[in-house]
């Protein structure tokens, strides 16, 4: 399941799109091993993801994991964060109480040992088992993807019809905040079957 997901402009930090899900957010304030961490706002939120991935970038020390599973001012964690067409895609998973432990235990590590290769191994041990961070990938990937296509497409596709493109693909394969698809193509022939199927007015 996933806590939301946000589509942020790289340029002002804008977010363009966000959904939140408050199953899941309700599940992990009951998981959590300390004090839950709220999701700020959105203004807050979309600066903050762009000044993050900016340093995460920057440092050329990072794994290229820790470069898309990031960990937010704020303390959200883990952030999958993907840039595409001028934009950050974040989506942040839901994951069981033992991950966010194991990320805490290796933050603590962190501020007596600094950070390492050995930070970046203990990251990727407590994300190896939890199958929401991998959808939570595809599933970026794959919105990462309808935003690229920007331009592309035969016409002009303004952003306002590329971002609606990208919602009927959220609401369509992400009900909820569960993964149900992460290929566009699937959840866009679902759509038009759907509607192909729905019994048409006759006016005469």
């Amino acid at each position: 399941m996933l806590r939301g997901l946000w589509v942020v402009r790289k340029e002002d930090g804008y977010v363009s799109m966000s959904r939140r899900f408050p199953l899941a957010e309700r599940k992990h304030r009951k998981q959590s091993p300390a004090a839950p961490q709220p999701i700020p706002d959105d203004v807050e939120l979309g600066s903050d993801l762009v000044s993050v991935a900016k340093a995460a970038k920057e440092h050329t020390e990072n794994s290229p994991l820790y470069e898309h599973v990031l960990e937010s001012s704020s303390g959200l964690w883990p952030m999958v964060v993907l840039e595409s067409a001028g934009h950050l895609v974040a989506f942040l998973p839901l994951v069981p109480r033992e991950a966010l432990v194991l990320h805490e235990k290796a933050k603590a590590e962190a501020r007596e040992r600094g950070h390492g290769l050995w930070y970046h191994d203990a990251i990727a041990q407590a994300l190896q088992p939890v199958p929401s961070v991998l959808l939570a990938m595809e599933a970026a990937a794959a919105l990462a993807g309808v935003l690229s296509d920007h331009g592309k497409r035969e016409g002009e596709e303004t952003w306002e019809e590329t971002y609606q493109r990208a919602w009927r693909f959220v609401l369509d394969g992400i009900p909820a905040g569960s993964i149900l698809d992460t290929s566009v193509e699937n959840v866009e022939g679902m759509l038009n079957a759907q509607y192909a199927q729905k019994p048409r007015r006759r006016w005469f």
